[in-house]
């Protein structure tokens, strides 16, 4: 009797087990279709509550196609909150990686531009090529600045130097300093 007991036990832990482990996976798989949609919803240009969108067609089209598997669909979170933070991270990833990149620029080159957002609040854009020592080239965006004060030339000239130094760029090894029409006064 305890024998048979003790295997009773036993096959109610390991389906207790599976249970946790099916739940986990399906943790680990709605985790990583938010990861993967994300940047498609914020290269799209679109607003970032977009995903609520793209949440329910995808959630409708599994009700058509795979009923039985609407449940795993309906766990992936697209809401504006979790897609502004994870492009905050996936930013903020990007930012270190340039940053340790830096010591390997041999050259590089910046863009900046300016230019109005819809509130008022002039904006500085400051882009950068680079050439590292293996010859490749990289292009990307580096910052985007309010500029709250004025947008002389001083100013500006000193947001980019905070930007430089922030990422670690000698002035040195700056190759080509480019403006939209910018006077240089």
């Amino acid at each position: 009797m305890r024998v048979s007991r003790l295997k009773e036990l036993k096959g109610n832990l390991r389906q207790q087990q599976t249970c946790f482990t099916n739940i986990e996976k399906g943790n680990v798989a709605s985790v990583t279709a938010s990861c993967e949609l994300n940047p498609m919803i914020a290269m799209s240009g679109e607003s970032y509550s977009e995903g609520d969108f793209v949440k329910q067609c995808l959630v409708r089209t599994v009700q058509i196609v795979c009923p039985e598997k609407v449940h795993l669909f309906k766990d992936i979170s697209l809401t504006r909150n979790t897609v502004t933070e994870r492009i905050v991270v996936m930013s903020d990833d990007l930012k270190q990686q340039l940053k340790a990149a830096s010591s390997r620029f041999e050259h590089f080159s910046i863009t900046i531009d300016e230019t109005v957002d819809i509130t008022g609040t002039a904006q500085l854009v400051v882009f950068i090529r680079v050439c590292d020592s293996e010859f490749n080239i990289y292009e990307e965006l580096l910052e985007l600045i309010p500029m709250h004060d004025s947008t002389k030339s001083r100013d500006i000239l000193g947001k980019v130097e905070q930007v430089l130094h922030d990422y670690g760029l000698v002035m040195s090894k700056l190759a080509c300093l480019s403006t939209y029409g910018a006077a240089n006064t």
